[in-house]
């Protein structure tokens, strides 16, 4: 039986500026089954699980899993967004499949993983590269 995990590398997103870097996911509405792919920004400074833009959010009607507990976010400006959540299943690149929950606001335009789903997984990101190596 063999131990090995699964590996991937993902190219970093070059229209940012720096590059940063990013991976791919299947996102799933676990009421409705209706399922999606995007490209997530990796954000180690984002303490959740995943930030899912607006028009996503709402594409999935992650609305109909939604948990009405009250969160709060804080971003760099230092205001306070509240923020809608719902459950989901996410699965990044055959790596990772966990069940989470995506969190927005009706101003967001950003895809992002953070620290949440990436205590799942090993990542390295390899900057003069421009690559991102994940695996479990």
């Amino acid at each position: 039986m063999s131990t090995r995990s699964k590996r991937v590398e993902e190219p970093y997103d070059e229209s940012a500026e720096p590059p940063a870097p990013t991976i791919t996911g299947d996102i799933t509405n676990p009421v409705t089954e209706r399922s999606i792919t995007t490209a997530f920004r990796l954000d180690t400074g984002f303490a959740g699980s995943i930030l899912l833009s607006f028009s996503k959010y709402d594409e999935l009607r992650l609305r109909l899993a939604e948990d009405f507990e009250v969160v709060y976010g804080l971003p760099l400006d230092g205001r306070q967004i509240r923020l809608r959540q719902s459950y989901c299943h996410i699965k990044l690149r055959g790596i990772t499949q966990i069940r989470t929950k995506a969190y927005t606001f009706p101003e967001n335009t950003r895809n992002l993983i953070g620290r949440a789903v990436l205590k799942t997984m090993y990542a390295e990101m390899r900057g003069p590269e421009k690559k991102l190596l994940l695996w479990t």
